[in-house]
């Protein structure tokens, strides 16, 4: 069987590549070409079942949704115990969520998802989202406006010329 190569380029700040599939026997050889730093790897084996064993465990108390739009999400979900409520949502510090109407400190996940702690039992789960910034920008962006009419109006006061008064007599 032929020998074949992959090159990956900017790979220092760490990613999972897919490297292929191998059968028994056949050899991988990773170089790092670009510097003299030392190579790092790590291999996993992705397996099927695996994946839907988790997969499994992580949909057995998933939160079910009661209400959701651009902004909002609402449902309840059911914790067998206390731990951390995973939600596949990208986090970002413009998230407010309550549990059970009280607001709770959402964290980072992964370094990517949004996920709160929990304790055991059913709750009622409330998310909603306002970017940084936003409410702000439109504060200025409003004042902005509102100054650019009034300037705008006194400008148009200034440039209009005053016309003198005609008094027209009959000679009587």
């Amino acid at each position: 069987m032929g020998e074949k190569s992959k090159s990956f380029d900017n790979v220092s700040r760490g990613y999972l590549l897919e490297l292929g599939f191998l059968k028994s026997g056949e050899k991988i050889t990773l170089r790092n070409d670009d510097n003299d730093q030392d190579l790092v790897a790590v291999a996993y084996r992705f397996e099927p079942e695996g994946l839907e064993s988790v997969y499994n465990i992580l949909d057995k108390n998933s939160m079910k949704l009661t209400k959701w739009t651009d902004t909002q999400i609402q449902g309840t979900v059911t914790a067998d115990k206390a731990g951390l409520l995973f939600l596949s949502i990208p986090y970002d510090k413009g998230w407010t969520v309550k549990v059970d109407g009280k607001v709770v400190e959402p964290y980072k996940i992964f370094d990517t998802f949004l996920s709160v702690h929990m304790t055991a039992g059913t709750h009622e789960i409330s998310m909603e989202y306002m970017p940084e910034g936003l409410k702000t920008g439109g504060i200025i962006t409003a004042g902005s406006v509102i100054f650019l009419l009034i300037l705008a109006g006194v400008s148009a006061g200034k440039g209009k010329k005053r016309r003198p008064m005609r008094v027209h007599s009959t000679g009587e």
